[in-house]
């Protein structure tokens, strides 16, 4: 009873379960699991490096400075945070982290074609087959500016290569998570997200920040609420209300936003080669 492995490497059923911590493969040689973007040492019980995330990432994606300031103080009150070592702030029980990464930068040798591709699972009373078909259209229809990268929103409820993102589209704000605006995403670059569904631009921006998932930025400085509660916003230099990642009515992307993508630090790099085979790193 023996099968194949990679590299030719053959593993017998003697070698037991290789699925170890959290479901990732042990290596039998090192004894260590693959974690996608770092090593777990079972046999001490921790990393054998730093998890790659990094605090002021998630602060540097906050929409204002009030904002900023209240994730880092929130921060001060939860000491795992701080322990880069530490597998989901030590709460496996109640959170998951697949691999630390949000969406998947494919070059197909096949066809030539790079295709930016974003999973995303679709949650909430607003996630309607209806919306949902609204939202992918609405990312698959941007003016990319020429750029020759495909972006595709793919829904599901299964990871691709490890990767998959979560938008709650459902009705109302939630402050809990999404203060002190009710509505977004936990980090640039990360993998959860809540819009308003009830809101008459939802579907817009579920997919402005569909965007934030692989790591393309506002273009966008905070204003002052008027005296009815809305935001006002002024486009960086350069940009304006056409661009998406400025307001969420935009139809635009430039080739430079998507580049972002691909040096973003939670985007997955994948090659598809000839015989149809997709590998990522």
């Amino acid at each position: 009873n023996q099968a194949s492995g990679v590299s030719g490497y053959t593993a017998s059923l003697a070698d037991g379960p290789a699925q170890k911590f959290t479901g990732k493969e042990r290596d039998n040689e090192s004894g260590l699991d693959y974690i996608q973007a770092r090593y777990f040492r079972g046999a001490a019980g921790r990393f054998t490096s730093v998890d790659p995330y990094e605090i002021n990432r998630e602060a540097a994606g906050a929409e204002s400075q009030d904002q900023r300031e209240e994730l880092l103080n929130g921060y001060i009150g939860n000491p795992q945070v701080w322990n880069r070592y530490s597998y989901v702030r030590n709460n496996p029980l109640a959170m998951i982290d697949p691999d630390e990464r949000d969406a998947l930068w494919v070059d197909d040798k096949r066809t030539g074609q790079t295709t930016l591709r974003i999973p995303v699972k679709f949650v909430g009373a607003g996630a309607t087959k209806q919306n949902i078909d609204t939202i992918v259209k609405r990312v698959h229809s941007l003016n990319r500016g020429g750029s020759p990268v495909r972006i595709q929103v793919i829904p599901t409820n299964r990871p691709i290569h490890g990767v998959l993102n979560t938008m709650d589209f459902s009705p109302g704000l939630d402050m809990k998570n999404y203060a002190p605006v009710g509505e977004g995403t936990n980090t640039m670059g990360g993998n959860k997200a809540h819009i308003n569904s009830s809101s008459p631009s939802g579907t817009d921006a579920a997919a402005h920040d569909i965007l934030h998932f692989a790591g393309i930025e506002d273009q966008y400085t905070e204003g002052k609420r008027d005296s009815s509660g809305n935001r006002r916003t002024t486009p960086t230099p350069g940009y304006d209300k056409t661009n998406i990642m400025t307001h969420r009515y935009g139809t635009k992307l430039k080739p430079g936003q998507i580049q972002e993508a691909y040096a973003n630090w939670s985007t997955k790099h994948c090659t598809t080669e000839q015989d149809g085979t997709t590998t990522c790193r």
